[in-house]
């Protein structure tokens, strides 16, 4: 017993040396720093962590910033056919949350709509658009986030020639949806597929081809989500109908921008970055990047009769930028849509961050950050049915993609 007792006393002796950390520092501190996988085992520690991990906004919101700063990623939109007849594409990412539209090939069959957290796998499946709204050419679709009220809100309108822009809006926080009062914006023109909406600031923009008489210009849109209205911004002189000028929307370095550049037979000059000024109003021309040229190591490009590979040097053709990533790359596709590049306009360098197949053409990049965001009524996804559509690019894949110089 005296044995016992002096072991037990050593014990307690020894236990009040090891510093113990405040509640508070693991909870907000270190806990926040954690993956999303590694968070949702640690729900089950104790009832706390629990509700912190699974519904404490101010939590998800810290969680949210180290994983913009240490686990930054890239979701690709592979299209690989279409999977039990669905066509599956990316209308925006938000806070880890990305917002999904399915078409079905049958068009008598309904748009489904959903807002999905790859890291967490829950989804919510939005209830089906009034039945006036739904189209299936010429539409306008955009996925926000008001910030103000943390409500995330999906974006669908038909669009009609000589009639002002409208749409239905969804929000998550109300569960339902609800018919905007049509802008004074006239809309005379298309959204082609090739010019892809972005999120600037919780917002969507559009780039639509305007038709005034016989002239034909490019105009760039809005909807604030906040209050719920369409705005235009200013056009700008080199906003022309040039066949060879192509013009992307972008999130610069967290200015809103566009890329302006030419492309004839896949010869690539200087891209042109010119950024709108809010405060202003006003459009400016910051840098010129470019031309990008660059000889890519060998490549198998056939077999030939004898059963050998012949091996010659391509030189990178691309096709369409897509977006700006956050650490300042331009990213861009080949020519086939086959390969993702990324070009450092600082150090003239340029990466190959994803390399596929004719039968794996990239349709889309978008950036994304695993987050345990969510909204209400999201469920457990049980089946597959984004599997193979969606690729993900984690930040330590895309430091250690191969790089070299361009000219």
């Amino acid at each position: 017993m005296a044995i016992t007792g002096s072991l037990t006393k050593k014990a307690t002796a020894s236990n009040n040396l090891v510093p113990v950390l405040p509640a508070e520092v693991i909870e907000w501190e270190i806990l926040p720093r954690l993956s999303v996988k590694s968070l949702s085992q640690y729900k089950s520690v104790c009832k706390s962590w629990n509700l912190r991990i699974s519904t404490d906004h101010n939590f998800i919101k810290s969680q949210l910033h180290h994983s913009d700063l240490s686990r930054a990623s890239l979701i690709l939109h592979q299209e690989v056919g279409h999977e039990n007849y669905f066509n599956s594409y990316i209308v925006g990412c938000i806070n880890g949350l990305v917002c999904v539209f399915r078409w079905h090939a049958d068009a008598s069959k309904e748009l489904e709509i959903a807002v999905w957290n790859p890291a967490t796998n829950l989804c919510l499946v939005i209830p089906p658009l009034p039945k006036r709204s739904v189209r299936r050419c010429n539409v306008i679709s955009g996925f926000g986030y008001d910030s103000v009220e943390n409500d995330f809100k999906v974006m669908y309108g038909s669009l009609i020639e000589e009639k002002p822009l409208a749409v239905d809006v969804y929000s998550c926080k109300a569960a339902c949806w609800k018919k905007i009062a049509p802008s004074n914006i006239l809309y005379r023109g298309k959204i082609s597929q090739k010019w892809k909406p972005i999120i600037f600031n919780g917002s969507p923009f559009w780039l639509i081809q305007k038709r005034q008489d016989v002239e034909i210009s490019l105009v760039v849109i809005s909807f604030d989500v906040r209050v719920e209205v369409f705005r235009l911004l200013p056009s700008f002189s080199c906003m022309d109908n040039n066949n060879f000028k192509r013009f992307v929307l972008m999130n610069f370095m967290d200015s809103f921008a566009i890329m302006v550049y030419d492309v004839r037979m896949h010869s690539v000059e200087p891209i042109d970055a010119y950024i709108f000024n809010q405060i202003s109003s006003v459009w400016n021309k910051k840098i010129s990047i470019g031309p990008i040229i660059c000889k890519e190591p060998d490549i198998k490009l056939k077999e030939i009769a004898i059963g050998t590979f012949i091996r010659i040097p391509e030189t990178i053709m691309l096709h369409s930028i897509i977006l700006c990533s956050r650490n300042g790359d331009i990213l861009f596709l080949n020519a086939r849509s086959c390969r993702l590049y990324g070009v450092n306009p600082k150090t003239h360098t340029i990466k190959l961050l994803k390399d596929g197949s004719f039968a794996e053409r990239i349709y889309n990049c978008l950036n994304y950050s695993e987050s345990l965001s969510f909204v209400e009524g999201m469920k457990p996804l049980s089946d597959k049915r984004y599997g193979g559509n969606f690729i993900f690019l984690h930040k330590e894949t895309l430091e250690l993609a191969p790089s070299y110089q361009y000219i």
